[in-house]
C-alpha cells in the first residue's frame, strides 16, 4: 500500500526516527527498512521536494505486519477432543 500524501500524517525521516515506541531507531535502520524490509515487509516512505517522509499510518502498518501472526497465548482455545 502507498502513502496517501492528502490524508496520512506525513513525518519526516529525521523526526520519524523517534516516532516508534520504546527506544529511538537510527536514520540507517529506517533506510534498510525502507530499502530492503523486514520479513517480506518495506517501511512505506515517499520523496516530496528532496526530503524523504513516512507517516505515522504507515508505521502503524509496518508495526501490525511484524507482529501478524503472533498469538496471544491466553487467547488460544484447546480442544479437548470431547
Amino acid at each position: 500500500m502507498a502513502i496517501k500524501t492528502k490524508c496520512e500524517n506525513l513525518v519526516r525521516f529525521t523526526e520519524a526516527k523517534t516516532a516508534f515506541p520504546g527506544r529511538s531507531v537510527s536514520l540507517a535502520t529506517l533506510h534498510r527498512w525502507r530499502e530492503s524490509g523486514v520479513r517480506g515487509t518495506k517501511l512505506e516512505t515517499c520523496l516530496v521536494g528532496g526530503t524523504r517522509f513516512t507517516s505515522t499510518e504507515a508505521i502503524d502498518r509496518f508495526l501490525e505486519s511484524q507482529n501478524r501472526g503472533e498469538v496471544d497465548a491466553s487467547l488460544v482455545l484447546v480442544s479437548t477432543g470431547a
